[in-house]
């Protein structure tokens, strides 16, 4: 097996690139769900420890039940909130997707138009649905 670098063949250079970029958008959706289910576990523990800790101070029990539930609508707000984000984030990222996409399929079909047709009639044209 050779270690030499060997350059890509031309025509693989392009496809090579579009791999990479839809690589970058996967692994950065990726990193923001992991983030984004470590901050929902730890909001999930805070207002757990909030409401012991509420439990454990001397108060009415309808004083406790309403800070509990208010730590728990603060809670509730904060992860609605880190939701809206991460999906307007997946939102852009599906719509970078879709333009690299159409990008490829673009390039490509003007690739593919511009070929001799194999039986010397007039060029054959390609079209891709998605």
């Amino acid at each position: 097996m050779s270690t030499t670098y060997q350059p890509l063949p031309t025509f693989s250079q392009p496809v090579v690139g579009l791999g990479l970029k839809f690589m970058a958008i996967s692994l950065d959706c990726a990193e923001k769900i992991v983030h984004f289910n470590l901050a929902l576990g730890r909001a999930g523990m805070d207002t757990c420890a909030l409401s012991m800790k509420e439990l454990t101070v001397a108060a009415s029990p309808e004083e406790t039940m309403s800070k509990i539930s208010k730590i728990s609508s603060d809670a509730s707000s904060k992860v609605m909130h880190c939701s809206s984000e991460l999906c307007n984030d997946l939102s852009k990222s599906h719509e970078n997707l879709c333009a690299l996409t159409e990008h490829h399929f673009s390039a490509l079909r003007s690739v593919l138009s511009d070929l001799p047709a194999a039986d010397g009639s007039k060029k054959k044209t390609v079209s891709t649905v998605l």
